[in-house]
Formats: structure tokens, sequence, C-alpha cells
């Protein structure tokens, strides 16, 4: 099972980690030490080409990953997985449904 305990929201093309989102994940850490592993799972929006959107996905993914690791969050504990666009399409049926453009942390429960 798992949880998500934190999203990441990127701009349009970008994968680079903004001020709010570098204190966002800060924050979140304080709640994460106890967990045994985190998933970081990386999506695009369908905007562009999809290999493009792939390659972003991971850029991202390695950008909350390198930030976590700075902060003394274990490497170990992290894994990355790229989505792409491809997850968020069938995922964002409904309105309520989480930015596309996003790095989301996921607790194994």
């Amino acid at each position: 099972m798992t949880k998500v305990l934190y999203t990441v929201a990127f701009a349009s093309g970008a994968a680079k980690l903004g001020t709010a989102a570098k204190a966002g994940i800060k924050k979140a850490l304080e709640d994460l030490h106890g967990q045994p592993t985190i998933i970081l799972d990386a999506y695009a929006d369908a905007a562009g080409d999809e290999e493009l959107n792939l390659t972003l996905t991971t850029a991202r993914a390695i950008a909350v990953e390198q930030h976590m690791v700075a902060l003394g969050y274990p490497a170990h504990k992290l894994l990355t997985r790229s989505r792409g666009e491809r997850v968020f399409e069938r995922a964002n049926l409904s309105t309520q449904a989480p930015p596309s453009r996003r790095v989301e942390l996921v607790a194994l429960t």
C-alpha cells in the first residue's frame, strides 16, 4: 500500500526546484525519517514530445532526490520513478487530480 506524503509542483518544461518547493521538501522531511523507503514518482503533462517529457520527469525526480540527500535524507531510502505523461493521462480523469507537472513523495506502507 502507498500513501502520497507531499507533492512538489513544477513550471511547464522546468525541472528546477523553486524556493517554495525547497521549503516544502524540508518540512516534509520531518515526517519522513521513519519511512523505510520513499518513492519519488515524477509526472509530466501531455504538452510536447513524449520522449522529452520522460526525460523531463527524470530530471524532476533527480532534482528532488538531490535536494533531499543534501538535507540529510539517506539516498539508499529513495527510489525514483519517471512516469512521463502516460500515467498522468490515465490518472487525471478526475477534476480533483493533482497538477500534472509534479513529483510525489510516496511512502510504502
